[in-house]
């Protein structure tokens, strides 16, 4: 099944560990007992646990994986990689 360029993440503040979220992703991208996180491997971005977050602790976010592989991209407080650099010898 094909990305949405979205992924799942979690508001930590305002997470009550409750385990809705998890249960309802089809992916099993929320994991975690207690707080949830998001597994962003797995995540597609479908939005299902964002629906069932009871206090609105889910979101979904940019995926930005494909940008941060061009170098495109600058590191920001979302971002999941870093800047490439290449080195001539």
């Amino acid at each position: 099944m094909a990305s949405s360029g979205y992924v799942a993440e979690v508001e930590r503040t305002l997470c009550v560990a409750c385990a809705t979220s998890k249960d309802a992703c089809p992916f099993e991208a929320i994991q975690g007992d207690g707080i949830a996180v998001a597994n962003w491997e797995a995540c597609i971005g479908c939005g299902v646990c964002v629906g069932e977050c009871p206090n609105e602790a889910m979101s979904l976010v940019r995926d930005e994986r494909e940008r941060c592989a061009t170098g495109r991209t600058a590191i920001g407080p979302r971002t999941r990689c870093a800047l490439r650099f290449s080195v001539i010898l």
